[in-house]
């Protein structure tokens, strides 16, 4: 019986499976066959995370350090993450695979401004939104900064920029069909906020640099946003 053949017959006792592979069928249809077979495949890697591998658990911790005083605050964390993926739900043979990532955390205040980012590390970490969400066996790191500073009570200006690298010589999980797999992706944002009581409204930038494994492309976006909080 073929890998395929074995991943059918199982779906017959696990719906699970059935609904795994129907999305892929479904989402990837209209693409060509190459990039299908290795976008159908990331997404049974995640469906196959998320739905079938239950059994296996994730595990994590996290560690936080502060002090807060009058005109200055700050927290640290660090955070540790293992997690075991059964793949046999996505019909492909071959050993478990065991996903780690290492994240450590700040965030500063003083006085108006505020500045806070995040650094991680990890393998097969692409369900938890690493790796430019890429499933799979894929390496790599990421890491965000972003800072504001408060004008007078109501106004504020905002800047972030964002960085994942996976490491494409050492993620044998990455598809190799042309335009199927993303080497870097950095982004970058920029806000100015009105708040007035539990109401805000933001005038947003956004611009997003990716590398593909047949190029680069760049997408950008201005948007109006509103929040109230609770």
């Amino acid at each position: 019986m073929t890998v395929t053949e074995s991943a059918r017959a199982a779906e017959t006792q696990n719906p699970l499976r059935a609904l795994a592979r129907f999305v892929v069928e479904t989402e990837t249809a209209d693409l060509p066959e190459a990039v299908r077979t290795a976008a159908g495949r990331g997404i049974l890697d995640m469906l196959g995370t998320a739905l079938v591998g239950v059994r296996e658990p994730q595990l994590e911790a996290r560690l936080n350090f502060g002090k807060r005083k009058p005109n200055l605050s700050w927290t640290a964390y660090v955070v540790g993450h293992i997690d075991w993926k059964d793949t046999t739900g996505t019909g492909v043979a071959g050993n478990n695979l065991t996903g780690t990532a290492v994240e450590i955390g700040a965030n500063v205040t003083a006085g108006k401004a505020t500045l806070h980012g995040n650094f991680y590390t990890g393998k097969a970490v692409g369900h938890q939104f690493a790796h430019i969400s890429q499933q799979g066996n894929v390496r790599g790191w990421g890491a965000w900064v972003q800072g504001g500073y408060e004008i007078d009570p109501h106004w504020s200006l905002w800047a972030f920029y964002g960085l994942d690298d996976p490491n494409e010589a050492k993620s044998p999980g990455l598809p190799a069909a042309a335009g199927a797999a993303r080497f870097k992706n950095q982004d970058v944002a920029g806000m100015l906020r009105f708040r007035a009581g539990r109401y805000a409204v933001g005038l947003e930038y956004f611009g997003a640099n990716t590398t593909w494994n047949n190029g680069k492309r760049k997408a950008s976006q201005i948007a109006l946003s509103t929040q109230y909080t609770i």
